[in-house]
């Protein structure tokens, strides 16, 4: 196996240097986003370091070896202990796969353009359910319009939930999520915006006590806007700045990173929570998650009730399949995708070209 490492501006780039390179049968093995520069992600530069490999031995030089009984040299044992170990878990996920797809071809009334797009959603972790809705309504359609009709079809369904806002319809604008999925930072660049491109008067409350250098991250972003910051330890505390921000266009309210899988948290939130009709609360969500836990957090939030998601980390990713899932599934609208630490530029709202093109294999461009 040929194993190489990739720094890249962004995870669509280092994907185009792997497939230039490494051909389009490489795997990545790992990838971790790099940071370089900035105070507290302001004018950062963003890399992203990926590891890839392919199995660069032809087919029939494999059967010729597994015949083979070969004594490995000390120096082949030191090199290959790791990457035989790689190589035997990819050979079983693909074996797997292969026998996956063929099932799926038995029963499918797909043709094999369609079941070739069907695929390359799948990879994008696009729900089954949402792919048998558009297998069923797509399986009589002309091979050469499958494209143009899976990008209307997914267009379609995903229109009336990523309509191009301005401005949050509520005042009061709550981030919700679990831990680490970038809700301060994505605070700092909705606020940034509405300042800079809508001139509003706007505040920051924070019940994000919990954190190590929670306050103070946020204190930076509001010393930077020069707009007012008020810390809330309860209920009381958070009445009060509701008070004193009365006279605001708009407040944003930074929430607590929790283990929300568990109930109690969304206790503990209510708790301090004022909750009125003109709380707009977002959900963030990261795109590096599973999309099965990211639908235990949403449905655990339900509690509280959901106005809108952001999905964060897409520079981390290059899946995008809970969009079109969260949308298809729960109706809910997709207020913004962000795409790297820098404020306010790295977030976007996308439209429904955008998803579709991004679902289907075009390169990403907000």
């Amino acid at each position: 196996m040929k194993i190489k490492r990739y720094v890249a501006p962004s995870m669509p780039e280092a994907m185009r240097l792997i497939r230039n390179e490494l051909g389009s049968q490489a795997v990545i093995l790992n990838s971790k986003p790099l940071r370089m520069g900035g105070i507290l992600g302001l004018f950062a530069k963003k890399q992203v370091e990926v590891v890839a490999g392919v199995d660069v031995t032809p087919a029939f030089q494999k059967k010729e070896a597994m015949k083979a009984e070969v004594t490995p040299s000390p120096m082949t044992e030191a090199v290959t202990s790791d990457e035989l170990g790689i190589m035997k878990q990819l050979d079983e996920l693909k074996r797997k796969r292969e026998a996956e797809e063929a099932e799926r071809s038995k029963s499918s009334r797909a043709t094999p353009a369609l079941q070739h797009l069907l695929q390359s959603l799948r990879e994008h972790e696009v729900a089954a359910s949402v792919l048998q809705h558009l297998e069923n309504d797509l399986a009589e359609t002309n091979p050469s319009e499958v494209y143009q009709k899976a990008n209307e079809w997914i267009q379609q369904k995903i229109a009336p939930y990523v309509e191009e806002r301005r401005l949050f319809p509520k005042k009061y604008i709550m981030l919700v999520g679990p831990t680490g999925v970038g809700k301060t930072t994505t605070l700092a660049k909705i606020a940034s915006k509405y300042v800079i491109e809508h001139q509003k008067k706007i505040a920051f409350i924070t019940t994000d006590t919990y954190r190590i250098g929670a306050v103070e991250q946020l204190r930076t972003y509001a010393y930077i806007l020069n707009v007012p910051v008020e810390v809330c330890y309860n209920r009381d505390d958070f009445k009060e700045a509701i008070r004193k921000f009365q006279d605001y266009d708009y407040v944003f309210i930074d929430t607590a990173g929790r283990n929300f899988k568990e109930e109690k948290y969304i206790d503990q939130l209510k708790e301090i929570v004022h909750y009125e009709n003109e709380v707009e609360k977002v959900l963030v969500l990261a795109l590096t998650a599973r999309y099965r836990d990211m639908v235990r957090v949403y449905k655990q939030f339900q509690t509280i009730g959901v106005d809108s998601i952001i999905l964060t980390k897409s520079e981390e990713t290059d899946i995008l399949g809970a969009a079109l899932n969260f949308t298809f599934h729960h109706q809910q609208p997709l207020a913004y995708i962000t795409n790297g630490q820098n404020v306010p530029d790295d977030i976007f709202a996308p439209s429904a070209s955008y998803i579709a093109k991004t679902l289907l294999g075009e390169e990403r461009d907000a």
